[in-house]
């Protein structure tokens, strides 16, 4: 995929999640592995949205579109709030394990 499209737009968008789901109801289906599905999707599905609030923002509509999409509220990647949430969501997924 890296080949045929730059980071934030097949790969980052609606039709690219649907491969995704796509690839999960595969696997599924002839292995089984319903956890790593769930996760592959909402994982990929997390990753779209997380890039929303990004200065860039994603090309969510491509192919369709070359526009590129973000949230009227952006957070500064590389920057100083970046490491704070992924402290919380460290955070989180630790106290869920628990």
């Amino acid at each position: 995929m890296v080949g045929i499209s730059s980071h934030h737009s097949f790969t980052h968008s609606l039709v690219g999640l649907g491969f995704v789901m796509t690839l999960s109801y595969l696997l599924v289906q002839h292995y089984g592995v319903k956890g790593f599905a769930i996760g592959l999707t909402t994982g990929a599905s997390l990753h779209i949205l997380a890039d929303l609030f990004t200065h860039h923002g994603t090309k969510l509509l491509y192919p369709f579109t070359s526009k590129w999409f973000k949230m009227l509220i952006t957070i500064e990647t590389d920057g100083i709030i970046e490491p704070g949430l992924m402290i919380i969501t460290a955070g989180i997924f630790l106290v869920g394990m628990l």
